[in-house]
């Protein structure tokens, strides 16, 4: 039929908010995809070159992996089913909580000593941190809208349940004297720290932000 079309000289044309929408997913949904998995493998090479640890790695994914399942867990035994926005958008807010195991392993690291120590000196401020977001989500389930609720449900049990999680299991399965790092690394963030006093240099970096954002708008 359109070969009929095309003999005759004939142009289709789509109009509409459909055509674009659908084109409009599939590049956010690629852009989405992009920047989730550089930005993945940059956190965890940066985390492997500062910590020299595979077993740390693994306990920093922990407390996020048990917040997914306490918000899922949570969700299903109150409304018996979620919704697939819920389950994206609840993970995302979940994943927040990957700080706090960096958090704890970065102060054991700095300040020395064992785990249980680090646990003691960060923990006020890991219960400040969690308790103000599952504030701020517990609003949210005084929404009219049942779907922000339910995000609010799953994201309340969920960041509740890594803070368990970083209290009850990173301490006793990180190592009591984490290896030191590299000494190229060291030296890279030295440099790094010496460049950006430089009024010069942060003049620069800022100009090519702005530059950035001006060619990307469009």
């Amino acid at each position: 039929f359109l070969a009929r079309l095309s003999a005759l000289d004939v142009a289709v044309e789509r109009a509409g908010a459909h055509p674009f929408a659908v084109q409009a997913e599939s590049a956010i949904r690629g852009s989405v995809n992009r920047i989730a998995l550089f930005s993945t493998l940059g956190v965890i090479v940066l985390f492997l070159a500062a910590f020299r640890s595979p077993r740390s790695l693994l306990l920093v994914f922990l407390p996020g992996g048990v917040g997914v399942l306490a918000g899922l867990a949570t969700v299903l035994l109150l409304h018996g089913r979620i919704h697939g926005l819920t389950l994206a958008f609840g993970a995302s807010l979940v994943g927040v909580c990957v700080d706090y195991p960096v958090h704890l392993l970065g102060h054991q690291r700095l300040a020395g000593g064992t785990p249980q120590q680090a646990l003691r000196a960060v923990r006020p401020g890991l219960l400040l941190g969690a308790g103000t977001t599952v504030a701020g989500f517990a609003g949210l389930m005084a929404t009219d809208f049942p779907g922000i609720r339910e995000i609010a449900l799953f994201a309340a049990a969920g960041v509740s349940a890594a803070l368990l999680a970083t209290v009850v299991f990173v301490p006793p399965l990180a190592a009591s004297s984490p290896p030191a790092p590299g000494p190229l690394l060291v030296a890279a963030l030295d440099g790094a720290l010496a460049l950006l006093r430089r009024r010069s240099v942060s003049a620069v970096l800022v100009v090519a932000a702005f530059a950035v954002v001006l060619i990307g708008g469009p």
